[in-house]
């Protein structure tokens, strides 16, 4: 059995962290290998060479998988196997180089991930149904990032991250994406008996490390984006206005007392600032962001202190005119602004 040349990260680890592992030089695949049944796997390792020869950038890696999954129905077993293996330890050079200072992490959601997040890659089995069960992990035609999160999310990850707001989607995805390439990376060169150079232990080692960090971040990922930290928007609230020197942004939980909202009103009009924006959520995935704009000069809330937050919120909600367009008025408790509403999902 010819033995794997190992891969070509030396694994710099971590976040954005100090943590390193020691630099080895890559070795290159060596494909002068028979004809026949091995021009699969030669296949394979002509793909990670070119990848290699990118410098495993974003989008060479993107075209990496997309390569592997063309190849993939072709394949018998040892070149699944490959495909499997290069495709996880060639991802952590992938990762690295985006998370880097001066990478772009948030291009991974679209490069790396949905390799990351599919099932592993294997070779059909003869007589047997072939379901494609990788396209579905895949960004769609014109599919941005953001967009790309939120399907997932609201699906194929629902149990992951559907109750995360969209705002922390990418970071829990990642950990999502980083543990799964982890465990795969380990199961693959576990199986490969070929696989007996010390860099293929390091690469281990790289997504163990790195897998060490975003478990200790996801929980408190999950509490900080967790949508029941805002109060639920209701028939008042707006899309969120613009940043404008005369407005402020407010975040208040929906358990907080309604004397909070006065002293932010108060401080306000002290500042000059003549409206604030309470941030709000809309009660259902995936939960987009909602605001009740409030003139900083309010005379008096409509709720008393000790209530809620989110009590006052439904007061206002019941008492906003059904209006289509621009700006109302409400009944001497200060200006509520609305913009037309559209249908709730």
């Amino acid at each position: 059995m010819p033995r794997h040349a190992p891969p070509a990260s030396a694994v710099a680890l971590g976040l954005g962290l100090a943590l390193a592992l020691a630099a080895c030089e890559p070795d290159r695949i060596d494909v002068d290998r028979p004809t026949g049944a091995d021009g699969q796997r030669r296949s394979v390792q002509a793909a990670v060479n070119e990848l290699r020869a990118a410098g495993h950038d974003g989008p060479a890696f993107h075209a990496f998988h997309q390569r592997l999954l063309a190849l993939r129905p072709i394949m018998d077993e040892a070149a699944g196997e490959d495909a499997e293996l290069f495709a996880v330890t060639e991802a952590l050079a992938a990762v690295e180089r985006r998370l880097a200072p001066g990478g772009n992490a948030q291009a991974l959601a679209l490069e790396v991930w949905p390799l990351a997040l599919a099932p592993p890659l294997k070779a059909p089995v003869p007589g047997v149904p072939d379901p494609d069960v990788w396209s579905p992990w895949l960004p769609r035609a014109g599919e941005g990032a953001p967009a790309y999160l939120e399907r997932l999310c609201g699906g194929l990850l629902a149990l992951e991250c559907k109750h995360v707001v969209p705002e922390g989607q990418a970071e829990v995805v990642a950990a999502v994406a980083i543990e799964r390439l982890t465990s795969r990376a380990r199961r693959a060169v576990i199986n490969c008996p070929a696989c007996v150079e010390a860099s293929w232990r390091r690469v281990v080692a790289g997504w163990e490390a790195m897998n060490a960090v975003r478990v200790t971040t996801i929980a408190a990922a999950r509490r900080t984006y967790d949508p029941a930290r805002w109060p639920v928007a209701g028939a008042a609230a707006v899309p969120p206005p613009p940043a404008a020197p005369g407005l402020r942004h407010v975040h208040l939980g929906p358990e907080e007392r309604v004397e909070r909202l006065r002293y932010v009103l108060a401080d306000a009009r002290r500042d000059g600032v003549a409206r604030i924006a309470l941030a709000a959520r809309e009660p259902t995935y995936p939960y987009r962001m909602r605001a009740y704009v409030l003139d900083s000069g309010l005379a008096r809330l409509p709720a008393r202190d000790g209530e809620p937050v989110q009590l006052l919120l439904r007061v206002l909600d019941v008492r906003a005119p059904i209006a289509t367009t621009g700006a109302t008025t409400g009944d001497g408790d200060g200006e509520v602004r609305r913009a037309s509403r559209g249908r709730r999902r």
